[in-house]
């Protein structure tokens, strides 16, 4: 007679599916102890069979299902942490959690540091450890959907915590487009623009009249050669007031 190998436990749905069963559990029966019978029916089966207790076990694997007494199951903290979280923060911890507690997948990320790597590789490493040939595509599956799950909420977590430093840095007003004109004083960079210059009265001949204002210096006069000596000398001295 052939001896039937029986495989390592795994889980045969993604973690992903097995949090969306959760939820329904959770949804009719909370965290209450409830027959497995009543379990898989919340879960979309007709009936506890051979597929839908390797769901429940699958659920247990992953840690949110927990054995409740005998024949019985509920569903566990870690499953309620990942479906109704205070933060995103306590949620990511969670599903980080659950997506490597399963003894297979927790090994198979330390047979693989760097990422999944291709089928092949998977299966070969699967054959050696004893799984059967109907086990191994299963859980090749599994591993893969729950691992791109696990780096996609790493990933979202990270783009939060980048998000929060942008929000946090668009935050700073900038309180010169916001404050009333009325109330801005001028700063030592600003430039000062100078007040319109009033013209310049009529003057006698070498009468120098000279009209000051900010950086500028309106100067009118009808001169001779004597009178332009006089605006030389009154120049330089006012070169030297504007400069101080």
């Amino acid at each position: 007679m052939a001896v039937r190998v029986r495989s390592p436990n795994y889980p045969n749905i993604s973690l992903s599916d097995a949090i969306e069963k959760a939820e329904k559990i959770f949804a009719v029966d909370r965290t209450y102890s409830i027959d497995r019978e009543v379990a898989v029916g919340h879960a979309g089966y007709s009936s506890l069979n051979g597929a839908s207790a390797k769901v429940l076990a699958s659920m247990i694997q992953y840690g949110l299902l927990e054995k409740a007494g005998k024949n019985q199951v509920r569903v566990t903290r870690l499953a309620v942490a990942i479906m109704h979280s205070e933060s995103d923060a306590a949620k990511s911890e969670a599903i980080m959690e659950a997506a490597f507690r399963p003894s297979l997948f927790a090994e198979l990320r330390n047979e693989f540091p760097g990422g999944v790597p291709s089928e092949a590789s998977l299966r070969s490493y699967l054959l050696r450890q004893d799984y059967s040939n109907a086990a191994i595509g299963p859980a090749i599956r599994s591993y893969i959907l729950t691992y791109e799950m696990a780096e996609q909420t790493r990933a979202n977590e990270s783009h939060g915590v980048r998000s929060v430093a942008a929000t946090e840095s668009n935050d700073v007003v900038d309180v010169s487009e916001e404050t009333d004109m009325s109330t801005q004083v001028a700063q030592p960079s600003q430039k000062i623009q100078a007040a319109p210059i009033p013209p310049a009265p009529e003057t006698d001949l070498n009468d120098i009249q000279w009209v000051v204002s900010g950086g500028t210096v309106k100067i009118s006069a009808t001169l001779d050669m004597e009178g332009i000596g006089r605006l030389e000398r009154k120049l330089a001295a006012m070169k030297e007031l504007l400069s101080d």
